[in-house]
């Protein structure tokens, strides 16, 4: 029986960081150690730790031994590519040694990964800034573990055909659902819209009940929905005055600090009023996804996907009803 190869050795390690076997911050065997355990060679061991710190996952502190310092998790590309990358390698040198025509192994590969994908909606978020768009997207990976693509609301709006091409569901803020829909209904009314709850941060609305009653509050948004909100919320905990500015330059800025007391800003146009450095206070009011929508999230890309061919039948079915109902 062969020795096992530092790849090997590497994988091995890996399924036992994450399963646990070795938390963060503990030491892992030494090289003589792993390698009489698993049947490989000192030097062969000592690679793949060497791997495994490139990756990341551990540090090799000489004479001190070798210790774990990140978890390989989902989110971990790097090292499950470089799995699935020996993997794969293998099984196409085995391939190859059993005289299977590579055009054939590829069609086998091709099958195995459209029965494992095929089942998996594609989800897009849309969002009128990309800071938003990025910020919920990262937000609903977090909690729900699922990926969706960013779209930009202008994009869709020009073109809906094409943006949405390639997506089974879109997913948007509550305040974008009926101007979402209403753009893909005429063209696209099949493709699922589904409104996602973004809750204030509570750490601004804290700031802004601090805020004296009577103060002038410049709000600095990028959409006119946007200046509604965000002076609703104002409103909403203390008496102040707001002025709003909507995706406005630096000089209409400059200008309204003269006449307001402090800023309060959306993600998307906090940097440009801090930029200015201009001599008041000001606040960035984020929106979070909650954790119940990204939960519908998660449940809304599970449901199995309809293939299009069946989607493009139901519609021939539905226009064929359609004529005969209006047949004399």
């Amino acid at each position: 029986m062969g020795q096992l190869s530092a790849h090997a050795v590497r994988d091995i390690i890996i399924d036992r960081l994450a399963s646990g076997a070795h938390p963060i911050g503990s030491k892992l065997p030494t090289s003589r150690e792993l390698a009489a355990e698993v049947g490989a060679h000192r030097n062969t061991v000592a690679k793949a730790y060497q791997e495994l710190a490139n990756l990341g996952l551990v540090t090799v502190r000489q004479g001190r031994g070798t210790y774990v310092v990140a978890q390989p998790d989902n989110g971990n590309e790097r090292s499950v590519a470089l799995q699935l990358q020996n993997a794969l390698g293998e099984l196409a040198l085995k391939a190859r040694r059993s005289g299977l025509p590579e055009a054939e192994l590829r069609e086998l590969v091709d099958g195995q990964i459209g029965a494992v994908y095929a089942g998996t909606r594609r989800g897009a978020f849309v969002e009128c800034n990309t800071a938003d768009i990025d910020a919920a997207i990262a937000e609903i990976e977090t909690q729900a573990d699922h990926r969706l693509s960013p779209l930009l609301l202008q994009r869709l709006v020009c073109d809906p055909v094409a943006t949405t091409a390639g997506f089974d569901i879109v997913f948007t803020s509550l305040f974008h659902v009926k101007e979402v829909s209403d753009c893909l209904a005429p063209v696209r009314p099949e493709l699922d819209v589904i409104g996602v709850y973004t809750q204030p941060d509570e750490s601004a609305l804290a700031q802004l009940a601090h805020i004296p009653p009577g103060s002038r509050v410049g709000v600095v948004v990028s959409n006119a929905e946007g200046a509604r909100r965000f002076a609703n919320h104002v409103s909403t905990v203390t008496m102040a005055d707001t002025r709003a500015l909507v995706l406005p330059s630096d000089e209409e800025i400059v200008a309204l600090a003269d006449e307001v007391d402090l800023f309060l800003c959306s993600r998307s146009r906090f940097g440009q009023v801090v930029r200015l450095d201009l001599p008041l206070p000001a606040i960035e009011l984020r929106f979070h996804v909650s954790r119940q929508s990204a939960v519908r999230v998660a449940e809304a890309l599970a449901r199995p996907r309809i293939p299009d061919a069946n989607r493009q039948l139901d519609a021939d079915r539905s226009a064929t009803g359609a004529d005969r109902a209006s047949s004399p």
